[in-house]
């Protein structure tokens, strides 16, 4: 057992002093050559996400900058045995600082400068006859230069295409792996798009480098790159936080673990002001990949030119503010500027639009009639008539085949009148009542029973025209005299009772028809 804990230790302080110092040993080891370490690299200014790109190319000569600040701990730790041999790079911290430039919502091209902040590690001996040097802090990693044009699609539309190229210049160094020493170029094709408040993000490439030879069993060369995000924003759409995913894999040995570094981070990015954009991220690596770090913590701050805005549609109901007369709630299209962009409304529930209701906060039924559409159907006088079908909505009555009857009581008061329902009948050429009419005037004197408030009746005759004039006023007047002395003799007092006859002075309607003349041959009994 001490043997196993003591000889991690024996290898650190024995084998890389040696290295290190001897002349003699450093010609009997070999120094491997650092690389690019981190796959961590941000996407292009303007982006939405920390290393996915969101395709964001609008406006002509639209400028983006930024910062981001990258902090990884053991991304390169080697382990024997379980125990901790050596990390050539324990932690590194760089600064990544960059901008971009949108032409003609079509072609966008960036930099990005990474400065190492910092760097801690240990030479390590890997093996028998390699050393793995210590991560040597420098100023300047590889600058990325980039290019892209949009291939199809808007910004958030569901789905922008771009083409472009990433070139890595070799400025960095190998001993501090911030840098392979060779150009590296990373043709790309990068994809984004939206649904709602859902964002996504994909982007694949190649990176084609010079270098060549292994580093602890990590083949250098030719790799495959790519990043992946999907998030969703709120607040308005100012901010939108969600995973994203990142990586490589060489194409010399295709996912072979040391050459396929992938890490996955939440990111957040939120606008603070119409231009001014911060971020976090925090993640760690998926893979055991060289370079894939126990935990990364970014942060970015970003100033990216606002878009001028044109008319907005704030309810995203497709109509325009300006045009919306509603402009907070979806709504439809109508020709009427009232109503446009408002939404259908039928408060009640009834199937007919408020615009069209006459009575829009209570259920009704549909109507052609413009002053009852909508308006629920009642019965004033609870007589199971309807009102539109009562000849007398405000007293009860029985059904009847005549419309002018329907609903009407045999008797009633109405407008300073004692209204009948039906004819008081005469013999013909006659004063003397019928007996069919005594029911109708056993209910006019049950009214004047009833209501005593009805002090004087004043009973009229009226006949047509097809008599002599003097000879029907004579009948009428007679014809009214009977039927006040009906009510006498029937229990109503004569003091409250006169009569009038008017022959065929005052005609109801036509008497050029029989029932218009039927009309006209009445009696009528008048509140005075």
């Amino acid at each position: 057992m001490r043997h196993r804990l003591l000889r991690p230790l024996a290898v650190s302080l024995l084998a890389v002093p040696a290295v290190l110092t001897s002349p003699l040993a450093a010609r009997a080891q070999t120094v491997a050559s650092g690389f690019a370490l981190s796959p961590y690299t941000p996407a292009e200014r303007g982006s939405d996400w920390m290393a996915a790109d969101a395709l964001d190319l609008r406006g002509d000569a639209r400028l983006a900058v930024g910062a981001t600040l990258d902090h990884s701990a053991r991304p390169l730790t080697f382990h024997r045995n379980g125990a901790d041999v050596g990390a050539p790079v324990r932690s590194m911290t760089q600064l990544h600082v960059g901008g971009a430039l949108v032409f003609a919502e079509l072609v966008r091209f960036g930099v990005d400068v990474p400065l190492l902040l910092a760097e801690k590690g240990e030479a390590t001996a890997y093996r028998a006859g390699e050393i793995l040097p210590a991560g040597k802090a420098s100023t300047l990693g590889d600058v990325r230069l980039g290019a892209d044009v949009k291939l199809l699609g808007s910004y958030r539309s569901v789905v922008t295409s771009a083409l472009g190229v990433g070139v890595f210049l070799p400025t960095g160094k190998q001993e501090a792996y911030t840098s392979d020493g060779h150009v590296r170029v990373v043709p790309r094709l990068s994809f984004a798009g939206a649904a709602g408040p859902i964002d996504w993000a994909l982007s694949g490439g190649v990176q084609v480098t010079k270098q060549t030879g292994d580093y602890a069993n990590r083949p250098s060369g030719t790799a495959v790159t790519f990043s992946a995000a999907v998030g969703v924003r709120t607040m308005d759409d100012k901010l939108l936080v969600g995973p994203e995913v990142y990586g490589s894999t060489g194409t010399k040995e295709l996912l072979q673990r040391e050459s396929s570094p992938v890490e996955g981070i939440l990111s957040a990015r939120c606008w603070m002001t119409p231009g001014l954009r911060i971020g976090a991220g925090a993640g760690t690596g998926l893979t055991t990949g060289f370079g894939a770090s126990r935990l990364r913590a970014l942060a970015t701050l970003e100033w990216v030119a606002p878009i001028e805005a044109g008319p907005g549609d704030r309810d995203k109901d497709g109509i325009l503010d300006p045009d919306d007369a509603c402009p907070d709630t979806a709504g439809v299209k109508s020709s009427d500027p009232k109503t446009n962009g408002c939404p259908v409304s039928d408060r009640d529930a009834d199937g007919i639009l408020d615009a069209d209701d006459a009575c829009p906060d209570e259920a009704g039924k549909a109507s052609s009639d413009p002053r009852t559409n909508g308006c629920p159907v009642r019965d004033r006088d609870k007589d199971g008539v309807l009102d539109p079908e009562d000849a007398c909505p405000d007293q009860a009555g029985p059904k009847d085949a005549d419309p002018k009857k329907n609903g009407c009581p045999a008797v009633r008061v109405e407008n300073g009148q004692i209204k009948i329902i039906d004819q008081v009948k005469f013999r013909t050429a006659s004063s003397v009542i019928l007996p069919e009419s005594d029911g109708i005037l056993n209910n006019v004197a049950a009214v004047l029973k009833e209501r005593t408030e009805i002090t004087k009746v004043r009973v009229e005759g009226h006949t047509d025209n097809r008599g002599a004039a003097g000879a029907d006023k004579t009948l009428s007047q007679q014809r009214a005299a009977a039927v006040v002395a009906w009510l006498v003799k029937h229990g109503i007092d004569a003091k409250r009772l006169t009569s009038q006859g008017f022959g065929q002075d005052r005609p109801v309607d036509s008497n050029d028809t029989e029932a218009g003349r039927q009309n006209n041959r009445r009696v009528e009994f008048h509140i005075e």
